[in-house]
């Protein structure tokens, strides 16, 4: 009895110590930051108390970091580069300097450079970054803004700027914005002794305000996938999974027309996908995910196809010994048509090659007054209706199989934010648990409509492609490699107290004596 009473008294005791523990630590990062106490984050670990990671703050006036001028940092980025880094930026920012390369002289200009406005208007954007790449004349150059709402002060904003060649793709949250090219413009980065600056340019006094951290350069332009993953697997990242979305219409032997691929292309398609361990999954497999009653895999990616040609038939044969199931969109009115399945066939893709099926109208009509998918028009709610009824129903009646979504032809759902939107979503709701639009062969932003599904949230990839999409337009979208030995500076900020912040290339740490300081 006398060892259970102090058993009991012990572990009171315990958990009496950890609480003040926890109550000092709470107070005690004020002084000191967690991740320079590692005995106390242990506690506040075990205890489920996640501490928030560490940053730089600007003032504006005298706070700035810079390396040496000794390109110790082998910056050798004569084709190639990424600039990311997150920011917290205050308001009433006018092209305020992030970070860039070079000190502004004649002799020696600079570089490259980013800055932020979080208060005037630039070609109709506000609350954005820009990147400013220098050509050996410094008259000629490329430069590249980035969507509205992309530096969105009061919150942080992960930034990536891609340079290759002398084409750049800025990324914000992990999500493609925009592309400048100038091939005019001849470019070494690899030749100047200057050094990086970070808040602050030398010549002037536009400078950074607000919030800095997890800085990296590398000396490659990372693929699409890659700058997702920098973003999820960063401190600061959601810490989520990929959905990647592939729309497609068919396969040819050769390019007959603008919606084919070639068999060869996705077969490359399909090798990328196994290479670099992406889980395929269909339009069922996406609600189940969204409904937890399956677990969403890290790498997702989900192929669908258009109208129901024959070739779906090759397509599903291609894919089968990847393991890789589709969502096939069926125009139903066409099939058993010339170049169309029948029905028998369109039985097979479930029950021989285990895709899914969707419905992809019956009459293919404009379901908005576009007339994007034809010059048929079933844009009232009596002729929407009947082709969302009819199509389920005849894929029900000749399959057997219940189709869950529904894919507009031509993307005819109307404008956003419009009474014409809310009808057709309202009018598909009725019948389909997803419904989505088609695109336009071109890399693109998500396409997905807000409806039953929170993957429109920016955890979409979505690429559509044709016969004038490149094949490393595709795979850019799939190709995560390890791309950490490419880093050739990253400063993680994750010290919380002194004037130094450790480079974990290894290459050059950056020490400070202005009024840069740490926050929480």
């Amino acid at each position: 009895m006398m060892n259970k009473t102090r058993n009991v008294v012990f572990m009171l005791s315990l958990i009496l110590g950890l609480t003040i523990l926890l109550v000092i630590g709470t107070n005690f990062t004020n002084s000191i930051h967690l991740n320079n106490s590692p005995v106390l984050k242990q506690i506040l670990n075990f205890l489920g108390v996640k501490q928030p990671p560490a940053y730089l703050i600007f003032n504006g006036i005298n706070s700035q970091l810079r390396t040496g001028g000794d390109n110790r940092l082998g910056l050798n980025l004569t084709n190639e580069m990424t600039v990311s880094f997150w920011i917290n930026p205050d308001s009433e920012q006018t092209q305020n300097y992030i970070i860039g390369k070079g000190n502004g002289t004649t002799k020696n200009p600079f570089e490259w450079l980013i800055w932020v406005d979080t208060n005037t208007t630039k070609l109709g954007v506000k609350n954005y970054t820009m990147m400013t790449v220098y050509g050996l004349n410094e008259k000629k150059r490329v430069s590249l803004l980035s969507h509205t709402g992309t530096a969105i002060p009061g919150k942080w904003n992960h930034i990536v700027y891609t340079v290759e060649g002398m084409t750049m793709n800025v990324f914000s949250d992990g999500v493609w914005n925009e592309v400048s090219s100038n091939g005019n413009i001849s470019v070494d980065l690899s030749t100047s002794n200057n050094g990086i600056f970070i808040g602050k340019r030398d010549d002037s006094s536009s400078n950074y305000i607000g919030k800095i951290a997890d800085i990296r350069i590398y000396n490659i332009s990372l693929t699409n996938a890659e700058v997702k993953e920098v973003f999820e697997k960063s401190e600061r990242g959601p810490d989520d999974s990929y959905f990647l979305d592939i729309m497609g219409h068919r396969v040819c032997p050769l390019n007959e027309d603008s919606t084919c691929i070639l068999n060869t292309t996705l077969i490359s398609i399909m090798d990328a996908v196994k290479i670099y361990n992406w889980t395929c999954i269909t339009d069922k497999d996406l609600i189940d995910i969204e409904s937890g009653k399956i677990t969403k895999p890290k790498r997702a990616v989900m192929f669908v196809w258009d109208d129901g040609h024959k070739d779906s038939l090759e397509i599903a044969k291609i894919m089968q010994p990847y393991n890789c199931h589709s969502t096939f969109g069926i125009y139903t009115d066409a099939v058993g048509k010339e170049s169309y399945m029948d029905w028998t066939e369109v039985k097979s893709i479930v029950e021989t090659y285990g895709n899914s099926l969707a419905s992809h109208s019956e009459r293919h009509c404009s379901f908005d007054s576009s007339l994007r998918a034809g010059k048929e028009v079933c844009n009232t709610t009596e002729t929407r209706e009947g082709n969302l009824s009819a199509s389920k129903s005849a894929i029900m009646k000749n399959t057997g199989y219940t189709p869950v979504s529904f894919i507009f032809p031509g993307n005819t759902i109307g404008k956003p934010d419009t009474q014409e939107r809310t009808d057709i979503m309202n009018s598909c709701k009725k019948y389909y648990s997803l419904c989505y639009g088609d695109t336009p062969f071109t890399i693109i932003k998500p396409t997905y409509l807000n409806f039953n599904t929170n993957l429109v949230n920016g955890d979409i990839i979505r690429v559509a492609i044709g016969n004038t999409t490149e094949l490393r337009d595709i795979l850019n979208a799939l190709i995560i490699r390890d791309v950490d030995n490419d880093l050739v500076g990253q400063w993680k900020t994750l010290e919380g107290q002194g004037n130094i912040t450790y480079d974990f290339t290894g290459k050059e740490n950056i020490s400070w004596n202005n009024e840069v300081v740490w926050g929480y």
